[in-house]
């Protein structure tokens, strides 16, 4: 079948119409029919990776793995030191782990983490999940360590107002709040432990009783704490005893 159509002042025959396509204008323009692949042909067809994306994959797979054998042995040590893997983004003098420990629990997150990598973690006990207010809280711990190693005291004064380190600022308000939990017993041992090693700070409070009544997140970390002092220490009753007498 043939049609014969008019523009432009003149007249043409043109071919079949299932050849032809419809053109804005009323003209007509041959096209050749062309099948457009499947979609699930497409999406194969972008999932498989080429050779240049698998040899990438594997370089990055490699700079990962070499990365945990280094970074490992100062996770455990620092460990040893501050009690916890709790490592912040910014801390002064561990920046590299701090990002580091950051992109593990980021990688185990998204699944990218080998189950050998979570296993030697979790030998650590590892804090997968670090709540703003807990991760804040050793952000400033350790700024007012940074404090100390400057001045040589980790008493910052409660008015410290030096705006070329807010930092440190924001350590002072946060190390008179320490004072006042203290007092009123709603400190952990674990922190109790932490502010008088490393910064040299002593607690006081007048003497009363031990709360009984403690908050069953205080009751949890204290009976934590003492547990692993027992472990670390071959279960001797003394330095459970000390434990406690960080709190009393």
């Amino acid at each position: 079948m043939s049609v014969t159509v008019c523009w432009g002042g003149r007249v043409g025959l043109l071919a079949t119409l299932p050849s032809l396509s419809w053109v804005r204008g009323a003209r007509l323009a041959p096209q050749p029919f062309q099948q457009k692949p499947r979609r699930a042909q497409r999406c194969a067809a972008a999932s498989e990776p080429s050779a240049e994306g698998q040899a990438e994959g594997q370089n990055r797979l490699e700079s990962v793995e070499a990365e945990f054998s280094s970074m490992l042995p100062q996770l455990k040590a620092w460990k040893d030191r501050y009690y916890n893997c709790i490592v912040p983004r910014k801390v002064h003098d561990a920046e590299g782990l701090g990002h580091w420990v950051h992109s593990m629990r980021q990688l185990r997150r998204r699944g990218q983490l080998s189950s050998a990598a979570v296993e030697q973690l979790d030998t650590l006990e590892f804090d997968w999940e670090v709540d703003v207010v807990t991760a804040k809280w050793y952000h400033n711990l350790h700024a007012a360590r940074h404090y100390r190693e400057v001045h040589g005291t980790g008493n910052l004064p409660p008015d410290y107002a030096d705006p070329a380190h807010p930092d440190w600022v924001e350590a002072a308000r946060w190390l008179e709040r320490q004072h006042d939990l203290y007092r009123r017993q709603k400190l952990l041992l674990v922190r109790v432990r932490l502010i008088k090693e490393l910064l040299g700070t002593k607690l006081h409070r007048e003497y009363s009783k031990p709360r009984r009544n403690l908050h069953p997140v205080l009751k949890q970390g204290n009976a934590q704490f003492r547990a692993k002092s027992r472990r670390q220490h071959g279960g001797s009753s003394s330095s459970v005893g000390g434990s406690a007498q960080l709190d009393g």
